[in-house]
C-alpha cells in the first residue's frame, strides 16, 4: 500500500535549467554552441549538484571551461529567471497531504538555488520536516541507488510503501528496481489522471493548505 510520495523538484515542481543552454548562447555568443549534455553533465555541475563547489565556484568554472564573456552573478542571474513554478504539480502535492500521504523530497539540486526557490517560493513547508533530500546535503546523485534508500531511510518506510514523481525515466527505473511505485512526469495534469486511475489522488479535497 503507498502511503508516502517522493517528489523530483526541478522540471516537476519548478522549472530548472534544462533551457539555461539555449539562453547562453541567444545571450553570450560562446566560440563554440552548447548542448544540454555540454552543460548539464559538466563536472562542474556534478561537483556543485554535490555540494562540493559554491555556486561563484560553479559559474568561474563554466566561464572558463566554456570561454564565455560573463560574470558570475549574470550567469546566477539568468538561472534563476529559469525557477519558474510548473502549474499544478503543488497543487497535487497539497491534495496529497491533505488525504494523509507524507511527503519527500528526493531532488539533484544546488545549494544556493535551493536557498533562492525556497525564499522566492516557501514550499519546503508542504514536506515532511527531514525529509528534504537534496543532493547538495547527501552527495548522492540519482540515479544511484543510494538515493533512494536515503529517502526511503528518511520516511522510515519501505520502498514499497512510497511514490516517486521524477520527469527523468531512467530516475524512475532505478527506482522501480528498488521497490518504489513511479510516474515519469510531463505535465501536472498527466500525473492527476494517473493517480486518480490507480486510486491514489481523491477526486475532491476541501480546505488544502494554503
Amino acid at each position: 500500500m503507498i502511503k508516502n510520495f517522493v517528489f523530483d523538484v526541478g522540471e516537476v515542481l519548478f522549472c530548472g535549467i534544462k533551457p539555461l543552454y539555449l539562453r547562453i548562447n541567444e545571450h553570450l555568443n560562446p566560440p563554440n554552441p552548447l548542448t544540454n549534455a555540454d552543460l548539464y553533465n559538466s563536472i562542474y555541475i556534478r561537483l556543485y549538484m554535490r555540494g562540493s563547489i559554491t555556486e561563484e565556484q560553479l559559474w568561474r568554472a563554466v566561464i572558463a571551461g566554456f570561454k564565455l564573456t560573463a560574470t558570475p552573478a549574470r550567469l546566477a542571474d539568468m538561472v534563476r529567471k529559469e525557477f519558474v513554478a510548473i502549474e499544478g504539480t503543488l497543487d497535487i502535492v497539497k491534495e496529497l497531504r491533505a488525504a494523509g500521504y507524507r511527503i519527500a523530497l528526493l531532488s539533484v539540486h544546488g545549494r544556493e538555488w535551493v536557498q533562492h526557490l525556497e525564499a522566492t517560493h516557501a514550499f519546503h513547508r508542504h514536506f515532511e520536516p527531514g525529509c528534504l533530500c537534496y543532493s547538495c546535503d547527501t552527495s548522492y546523485l540519482k540515479p544511484a541507488p543510494e538515493a533512494y534508500k536515503h529517502v526511503a531511510s528518511c520516511l522510515n518506510a519501505p520502498p514499497e510503501e512510497c511514490f516517486f514523481v521524477d520527469d527523468h525515466l531512467p530516475n524512475c527505473e532505478a527506482a522501480e528496481k528498488l521497490g518504489f511505485s513511479t510516474h515519469t512526469f510531463t505535465t501536472a495534469d498527466d500525473l492527476r489522471r494517473d493517480l486518480k486511475e490507480r486510486g491514489l489522488l481523491p477526486r475532491s479535497v476541501s480546505a488544502l493548505p494554503s
